[in-house]
Parts: C-alpha cells; structure tokens; sequence
C-alpha cells in the first residue's frame, strides 16, 4: 500500500512538472510579435512560482525570446514611420533582457553520456549581446516618452552588457563621445525622478568619458545642490572650468567660491593671479579677486577690484552691487568705532564728513545695481540707507518696491 502510495505521488509529481512544462510550451506557441507582451507574460506566471518549473532554463528561455522579438517587430514598424506602443516596445527588450539572465545560470543538461551541457545559452548570450545598441534606442524612445524609470533602467542594461564577460566578446562598444552623452541623458533621468545619488553617479561617468557639454555641468550642479552636497556642486563646477574654460563665467565663479569656502586662499590666489594676467579687463575675474580680498579682510583692495570690474563692464550690476555693499559696511564701521565717547556734536562732524558720503555713494551703486539685474537686495540695503540718511521720498519709493 505504501509503495503504490509512493509511486502515485511520483506519478502526481510528474504530471505537475509535464503540465507547467505544457504551459511553457503553449505560451512559447500561442505569443504572436507586437502582441502586448506585459498581458502575454501573465500566462507564464504559474511557471514563474511551481516547484518543478521555476528553476528551469526553459521557463525564463522562453520570455526572454518572445521579449526580444516583439521588440525588434514593434521597432522596425517604428523606423519605418508607423506609431507603436512604446512603452510596451520598450518593457519587451527590459524584461526579455531580465529573463535571460534568469535563464543563463539555469542552462545545464546532461546528455547520454552525463556531460553537462547548455542548451539554450548560446541563443541567449546572442539576443542580449546583438541588441547592444537596441537599449540606447529604446531608452531614448522612452526618454521622449517620459518614462523616466525605464529609461533609465535600459541605459543601465546599455552599460552593463559590455562589462559582463559572457556578452563582452560579442559587443562592439559606443565610442566615448555617445557613452558620454548616454551617461548624461542617464544622470538627467535619475534627477527626474529626484533620485539624485544615482544622478551624480551617472554624471561622475559622463565626465569620466570626457564630456564637455556645458548642459551636463549645469545640471549636475543643480543636482548637487538639490542633494544638500555644496562640495559636489564646487566639484562639478570645478571640473566645468577645467572642460570649457571661461566660455560659461559661472563655473569659475562657483570654483573660486568652493576655494573661499574651504579655506584654500593660496589656491584661488594662484587661480586668480593666472587668470587676470591673461585676461585683466575680465570683470568676472576681478569680481572674484574682490570676493578673496575680503575673504583675507582687505577691504579697500577689494573695493578697488569691484570698482574696476565696474569699470571694465557697466553693465554688470554684481560689480555694482558689491561697491555699494562694501562702501555700506565701511561706512557703519566708521560709525560703530566712533562709539559713545564722543559727543553728539562730535559724531554728527565725523557722519556729515566720513558717513554720509560712504551711504550716499553706496546708494548710487545700490540703484544701479537694482537697474541693472533687480537685486532684491539692492533694495533692502537702500531702503536702510534713506532711512538713516532721513530722505524721506525715496524711502517711500524703494519700500513700496519691496
């Protein structure tokens, strides 16, 4: 009794096997290319978790094709100008890609002899390896599409199959100059979805390839700034400098800022000196020398570099509006080491002589300032000047601009 016992449950066991088996089989025949493959998959399921089934090459062999396939069909009718569901386009070759990796450690069959053999790696490793290139398209059409998840991960696919050493031998890979702009477009989609850890990682590679694109450096910054991390931002902007020269001013005004922050006074120094001797007339670079002056507490050096910024550029309202800050900061020192041992008589000698003219000139530079680029701390300054200066009229007129 217990041996038919046994031998019913073998029997039960094998029917169970041979009906997932059937399953794979009828869903490996019943898959029709451009079918929606996200519903297709949903026959394979009960394969996907059964016993017998889900460690077999044959289960995840299967998939793997049908997604490879219905890619290629979807995208040749997409090159040739018809419209394609891309997102079901682009889940065929993620997915067919993830099946087979599945399949590949689970391709081992014995033959007569007991020699482990594979069976169905040599087709896997050719559709992950020949659609090398297929993962950048598809990430770019989703890309436009904005799905932003899949796009990223079909980028991730597009620089992982190179380096995995059973596709390498089969691949030839992008020059520098696409992975680059791949690995931007990367670190852009990860920023998307506000992932910025994986967007600086992705912007960190674009360098590494030599990326020169101003676009790049601006949104990594931005990014870096979005993460909290100012010495990331100081570090891309620094970089930017080193790729694109003064061609945008902003990345040497942010290297010279980190320089400030950190301390590195020798540095910006030598950054500076180099700078101006090649260019002297640059306002951004004389901006930045004022900013370094004052970092080391010389004042009136650094005033002179505004002014001369102010000079060399008319329009530049950050030189005006660091003359007027320095000549407010001058004038209420003046006034605080005058303190209260003199008399009043004393003190309104040394405001009408030594103060006022200091607030009035800062005032001048406060509204060109505010001319030039809309500071709107240009206003608060001069609405605290006319105020001590006890001009009524444009205390009115700067307050209600506030």
């Amino acid at each position: 009794m217990k041996k038919a016992s046994f031998v019913a449950l073998c029997l039960c066991a094998g029917m169970a096997a041979s009906a997932q088996n059937s399953l794979v089989k009828d869903a490996q025949k019943s898959f029709k290319a451009g079918s929606n493959y996200a519903e297709w998959i949903k026959t394979l399921e009960p394969a996907f978790s059964n016993a017998e089934s889900k460690d077999q090459a044959f289960t995840y062999f299967v998939p793997a094709k049908a997604g490879y396939e219905n890619f290629d069909y979807l995208f040749t009718l997409l090159r040739a100008g018809q419209d394609v569901d891309v997102p079901n386009m682009g889940n065929s070759i993620l997915s067919g890609y993830e099946y087979a990796l599945k399949a590949l450690p689970l391709d081992s069959v014995a033959d007569k002899k007991g020699k482990i053999k594979t069976k169905h790696s040599k087709d896997l490793i050719k559709m992950v390896a020949s659609h090398y290139n297929d993962y950048d398209y598809a990430a770019r059409y989703l890309y436009n599409s904005k799905k932003w998840a899949e796009a990223y991960k079909a980028w991730e696919i597009y620089f992982a199959v190179p380096e995995d050493a059973r596709f390498a031998k089969d691949v030839t890979v992008s020059p520098d100059s696409i992975l680059a702009e791949n690995a931007y477009l990367m670190g852009y989609v990860a920023s998307q979805m506000e992932d910025w850890a994986a967007s600086m990682k992705s912007f960190d590679k674009a360098i590494a390839l030599g990326s020169k694109d101003k676009g790049m450096f601006h949104q990594a910054m931005y990014v870096a700034k979005m993460n909290q991390d100012m010495d990331k931002l100081y570090d891309y902007a620094q970089k930017g400098y080193a790729a694109l020269g003064t061609s945008d001013p902003i990345f040497f005004q942010l290297t010279i800022e980190g320089k400030l922050r950190k301390k590195q006074y020798d540095e910006a120094m030598s950054l500076l000196t180099k700078a101006l001797a090649e260019e002297p007339q640059n306002p951004v670079y004389n901006i930045a020398m004022g900013s370094l002056y004052e970092e080391q507490g010389n004042k009136d050096k650094a005033l002179e570099c505004y002014r001369k910024a102010a000079q060399y550029d008319p329009k530049n309202g950050d030189a005006f509006y660091n003359i007027g800050r320095v000549l407010a900061e001058q004038s209420d020192a003046i006034s605080e080491s005058a303190g209260s041992k003199i008399t009043e008589a004393e003190y309104k000698k040394i405001e009408s002589e030594q103060i006022n003219p200091l607030r009035k000139e800062a005032a001048e530079n406060f509204e060109k300032a505010y001319q030039l680029n809309e500071n709107p701390n240009a206003l608060q300054y001069l609405k605290n000047i006319y105020y001590v200066l006890g001009d009524n009229a444009n205390f009115e007129r700067v307050n209600s601009m506030l």
